[in-house]
């Protein structure tokens, strides 16, 4: 169990230094993948994990949805995340790190 939290953090402590070296990334940005991570975090899942838009915004501080779909556009358009929507209101959206 050790050597996958482990595991976890250095995989954490990677893609948050990929996010952190984009200069078209605003703080905006910054904030919802950390949301991201944090979700991640918390499900103790190997590969996608289900977050909600209402959750990501709260943890980002973030109020706008259309600052939350630029924010999630962008982490896409760089290949930081896969995002698959439900459309579901109780199940989530599927993510997954790349």
């Amino acid at each position: 169990m050790e050597a996958r939290k482990n595991s976890k953090v250095k995989k954490v402590i990677a893609l948050l230094g990929k996010v952190l070296n984009r200069p078209e990334f605003n703080p905006s940005h910054i904030a919802v993948f950390t949301a991201i991570l944090k979700e991640f975090l918390i499900q103790d899942v190997k590969d996608g994990f289900r977050i909600t838009r209402g959750r990501i915004m709260r943890l980002a501080q973030i109020r706008s949805i259309a600052t939350y779909h630029h924010c999630i556009k962008g982490l896409v358009k760089a290949n930081l995340i896969l995002y698959q929507p439900s459309f579901h209101p109780k199940l989530g959206t599927l993510v997954k790190f790349l």
